[in-house]
C-alpha cells in the first residue's frame, strides 16, 4: 500500500505523521550503533530495489553527458572502474582520480552508446567534476 508522496510538508502538502523508516534511522542509526533491526530494514530495502520496481529522486544530483570518439578512453584513464567496455545501458559506481591518485569525485557512469557516457555525481561535486573533466581531457576528442 503506497501513500501519496507528501514532499515532507512542502508545497502546500500535509506532512505524513508517521515515517517508520526515518524514525528507525533517527533512533538507531544516528546513534552510530547499527542494530540488527536496522540491518534488516536496509537489507529489505536493497532486496526491494533488486527484485521489484523503485523510483529514486535524483533531481538534486549533478548530471554530465560525455561524448566523442575518445570519451571512453578518457573516462577509462580518469576512473578506477572499467567504464569503456561495459555493455550499453550498464552503470558502474567508480571514483575519479587526480594525477596523484587522490579522489576527485565518486560518481556513477552509464554507457549509453559506443561514444556516449552519462555521469551522475553529487550536486556539491558537479563543478569540480566538470573542471576535472575539461582540464584532463582537453587534448582529446571529447565533448
Amino acid at each position: 500500500n503506497t501513500r501519496d508522496y507528501d514532499f515532507y510538508g512542502y508545497y502546500g502538502n500535509t506532512c505524513h505523521e508517521s515515517y517508520p523508516y526515518r524514525d528507525l534511522l533517527q533512533t538507531e542509526y544516528a546513534m552510530w550503533r547499527p542494530s540488527q533491526r536496522l540491518s534488516e530494514a536496509v537489507r529489505a530495502e536493497c532486496l526491494e530495489c533488486r527484485q521489484s520496481f523503485v523510483v529514486f529522486d535524483s533531481s538534486s544530483l549533478g548530471k554530465i553527458l560525455v561524448t566523442g570518439a575518445e570519451a571512453g578512453a578518457g573516462l577509462e584513464w580518469l576512473c578506477t572502474a572499467d567504464v569503456q567496455t561495459r555493455e550499453l545501458g550498464h552503470t558502474v559506481y567508480t571514483l575519479m582520480l587526480s594525477d596523484e591518485a587522490g579522489v576527485e569525485a565518486d560518481l556513477t557512469v552509464t554507457r549509453l552508446a559506443e561514444d556516449k557516457f552519462y555521469l551522475v555525481t553529487s550536486c556539491a561535486a558537479l563543478e569540480n567534476v566538470m573542471h576535472w573533466l575539461e582540464s584532463s581531457l582537453c587534448d582529446k576528442d571529447v565533448r
